[in-house]
Order: structure tokens, then C-alpha cells, then sequence
């Protein structure tokens, strides 16, 4: 006891620390952890903790323990390490922890992540993607970081109606259109009546109510 209160004191005499981060390295010790790997004031105390709890888990520390992560970053890697996922796909300082939480939530579900750990999707593709794959339906429609979040939810509800969505996933249409020739499709009309890029939105809806319209007439 009196050698770990002399490594505390010692510790903390040679760096200016908080309390908080005083605390960090005091249940480290306490607990016989290799404190070297954090005791740094550029660590804050919440990373230290992140650190810490890492140790005590007996994971490799290493991959996080970086003072580029901030530590919810750090906490996201932690907790795929923790659960024996391989965060290699995740473990970069380019995604926000949002979007780490994002492919570890895939990796725990067994999800080919491949397609949205990607630091130039935003997080709202990245879980439309996701989404995508939880349903089983066929990324090479929808997983294009050209599309917006709601180009890719207008595919992807096409594709678990099982419609022949490449005739609307193209970059030339925007999510209203991409929308208008959908429900076409779900109605069983001919769309090819205004699959055109250049026409509104709007004018396809008329487009498209005029020959359900008709269709229902005869």
C-alpha cells in the first residue's frame, strides 16, 4: 500500500494534473495497471478513463490510446474491442464517433460494413446503407456516396418491394422523382410515360395520377 501511495505521489508531482485525471491514475494504481500507458496530461480525464477501463478489460489499449482520439472515439473502440470485433474498419481518427458507433452497431450484427465504413459517407447514409444490408437487399443499388440519404431510402424501399429499382437509381434524379417513379411502380404503370431527368417532380405526379386515372377507367 505505502509503495503505491509513494508511485501516486510521485506520478503526480512531475506533470501538472487535474483532480479528475489525479483520479484516473489513483484507481489505476490501485487496481496494479500499467498506468505509464495514460498517466500523460495530454490525455483528459475522460480519455484516461477510457484507457483505464480498457486495461482492466485486459484489451489491447494501444489501437486507442492516442491523444488524437477524443474519448468517445476512444470509448466506441473500446467497446469493440471488448466484444472481439475487428475495429481495424472503424479505428480512424477521419470517422466521429457517431459514425464509429454506426459500424460497430454492423460488425456486432455480422453486416459487410465494407460498404458504409467510409469517412466521406455522412451518418445519415451511412445508416440508410446499413439499413440496407440488415434487410439483405443489395448494396450495389443504393451504396453509392454519390447518392444523398434520401435518394438511397427512395432505393432502398423499392428494393423490399422487389421493383426494378434500376430504372430510377440513377444520379440524374433527384429524391422526388426517384419517389414519383416508385410509386408508379408499386402501382403496376407504365413509367417509362415519364422517366425523363429533366421533367419536375410535379409534373410527374400528374404524369403519373393521369395513367393511374386511366388505367382505373378502363
Amino acid at each position: 500500500m505505502e509503495e503505491k501511495e509513494k508511485l501516486f505521489k510521485e506520478i503526480i508531482s512531475k506533470e501538472q494534473f487535474s483532480y479528475l485525471q489525479e483520479n484516473e491514475i489513483y484507481l489505476g494504481i490501485y487496481s496494479n495497471l500499467d498506468i505509464s500507458i495514460y498517466s500523460k496530461p495530454e490525455f483528459s480525464h475522460e480519455e484516461m478513463e477510457e484507457i483505464r477501463l480498457g486495461l482492466e478489460k485486459g484489451i489491447n489499449v494501444s489501437i486507442y490510446a492516442k491523444p488524437e482520439f477524443n474519448w468517445l472515439q476512444m470509448k466506441e473502440i473500446r467497446l469493440g474491442l471488448e466484444h472481439d470485433l475487428d475495429v481495424s474498419s472503424y479505428s480512424s481518427i477521419k470517422f466521429s464517433n457517431a459514425k464509429m458507433r454506426e459500424v460497430r452497431y454492423g460488425l456486432e450484427k455480422g453486416l459487410n460494413v465494407k460498404w458504409y465504413a467510409k469517412p466521406e459517407l455522412n451518418i445519415n447514409q451511412m445508416r440508410v446503407i446499413k439499413r440496407g444490408l440488415e434487410e439483405k437487399l443489395d448494396p450495389f443499388f443504393y451504396a453509392n456516396p454519390d447518392f444523398n440519404a434520401k435518394q438511397m431510402i427512395e432505393i432502398v424501399k423499392g428494393l423490399m418491394l422487389k421493383l426494378d429499382v434500376s430504372l430510377y437509381s440513377s444520379l440524374e434524379f433527384d429524391y422526388l422523382q426517384m419517389e414519383q417513379i416508385r410509386l408508379g411502380l408499386v402501382d403496376g404503370l407504365d413509367v417509362e410515360y415519364y422517366l425523363n431527368p429533366t421533367t419536375p417532380y410535379e409534373e410527374m405526379e400528374i404524369m403519373r395520377l393521369k395513367l393511374k386515372e386511366e388505367r382505373n377507367a378502363n
